[in-house]
């Protein structure tokens, strides 16, 4: 079995060709963390001007039902399980009847779909 051996320092022979791939890599994140920033804005408008203010939602509730909904099959069934017993564990009941009233797919369903 060999050892691991640590490559000795590099050396910088060529300075000025490495200053300039840094400083390229340095405008291309600027390029890139600038679009970001645009579509995070983008983002942020959408959720205040359409679903806290058209929709009168807040913008959690949103998010939470948004992740649910993006969930497989299979997972959105469990997690909807979840949250239909935990209600009925705490005695609130009516919150959850639309679950109630969803389709039950047996496991077998749930693997031929």
């Amino acid at each position: 079995m060999t050892e691991f051996q640590e490559d000795g320092p590099r050396e910088l022979s060529n300075t000025a060709a490495r200053k300039d791939s840094i400083l390229k890599v340095c405008r291309e994140f600027d390029r890139i963390e600038a679009e970001i920033k645009e579509l995070r804005d983008e983002k942020n408008k959408l959720k205040k001007d359409i679903i806290a203010g058209d929709l009168g939602m807040k913008i959690s509730d949103f998010n939470m039902a948004r992740k649910l909904v993006q969930r497989e099959q299979d997972e959105r069934d469990g997690m909807l399980d979840v949250m239909r017993e935990t209600f009925e564990a705490h005695g609130i009941g009516f919150q959850m009847d639309w679950v109630d009233s969803l389709p039950k797919i047996t496991p077998t369903q749930a693997q031929a779909a």
